[in-house]
């Protein structure tokens, strides 16, 4: 059977145009329709392999069911886990869009109607319980050195990045311009028009004004990552300042998560509390405690350029970390 059709009911509009893109960029062989009121469902004519709809919908469907439209299989959308209606499947919203992918599978369509990316995209977390004053240049290495093999997407969601000071360049987009303009993207692909090129991988590059996140709900972020996960990037490096709204959203489609700390025992006690926080919340989530030694105050004086950082103690221990931990294949590649 070719062209399986797909409809999205949900009066969230800006979220169900983010999934409607996300599923076209990430699926072959698909027809999706979609409708954010239940008059326009009313109206609704034909016949779906699979309808992804919330409550009101099922409601609806149920109280005016009609020959003119036929759904062989229902899935419910939920904005929240563990809620569900009658015997529904439920699909969480806001959870990774690589679970959408694997429970549409499920449902049983054609061989034929594969993830165009290829390749799964996995996330990788960094963070600094104690605010490693080189927490950004070890996340620019990290991604240089996963970038000689991999496509790397970097995310600098800190609120207060010295990116640009580090870098020596102004941005012409940032993570902000990209979150607020993601409901006018009909083409997922312009998501290339935010990024910036470096060392081999792209930048999402930090916003300007540190109070710029802190209005950014959980799904604004789930969406982005949704976008970032679909033009075919092997790795989503986010790079975490102030942890956002939804922290354990992006926990949920983490598949490494990076601690970087410092040696001391005052140091290594709040890091400590933040592995077992990451532990008791995602238990199967693959957590990696690094100490780096140097600081600052250890480096020459003028070498705070990401350039001279890259040649000197910092891009020394980054290189030996990566073949270390490779050797042991238990790497971050």
């Amino acid at each position: 059977m070719k062209g399986i059709r797909i409809l999205i009911c949900d009066k969230d509009e800006s979220y169900t145009s983010a999934l409607v893109r996300y599923l076209v960029g990430s699926l072959k062989g698909v027809r999706i329709s979609y409708d954010t009121s239940l008059e326009a469902f009313r109206q609704e004519e034909g016949e779906y392999r699979i309808a992804l709809m919330t409550e009101d919908f099922i409601r609806e469907m149920e109280l005016n069911s009609r020959g003119t439209l036929i759904i062989h299989h229902v899935i419910q959308l939920c904005s929240a886990r563990d809620h569900g209606y009658k015997e529904y499947e439920v699909l969480y919203k806001f959870q990774s869009m690589d679970e959408f992918l694997r429970r549409l599978g499920k449902v049983g369509w054609p061989e034929e109607i594969k993830n165009k990316q290829g390749k799964e995209t996995r996330f990788v977390g960094i963070y600094s319980p104690i605010r490693h004053e080189l927490t950004l240049p070890f996340a620019l290495l990290y991604c240089k050195l996963l970038s000689e093999n991999k496509r790397v997407l970097m995310m600098d969601l800190e609120e207060n990045s010295l990116m640009r000071h580090l870098l020596g360049r102004e941005f012409d987009a940032n993570v902000l311009d990209c979150i607020y303009e993601m409901g006018d993207m009909s083409d997922p692909s312009v998501f290339g028009d935010y990024l910036e090129s470096y060392e081999g991988f792209q930048i999402l590059s930090p916003v300007d004004n540190p109070t710029d996140l802190a209005g950014i709900h959980s799904e604004q972020w789930m969406q982005l990552c949704d976008l970032a996960a679909s033009q075919n990037f092997e790795y989503v490096v986010e790079l975490f300042g102030e942890l956002p709204q939804g922290f354990e959203n992006f926990l949920d489609r983490m598949d490494r998560f990076v601690i970087l700390g410092k040696p001391g025992d005052y140091y290594q006690a709040s890091e400590a509390r933040f592995v077992n926080f990451l532990r008791d919340e995602k238990p199967d989530l693959r957590v990696e405690e690094v100490m780096l030694p140097m600081t600052v105050k250890s480096m020459a004086e003028g070498s705070y350029r990401m350039d001279e950082m890259m040649r000197g103690s910092l891009g020394l221990f980054m290189k030996q970390l990566f073949l270390s931990q490779n050797e042991k294949r238990q790497g971050f590649a």
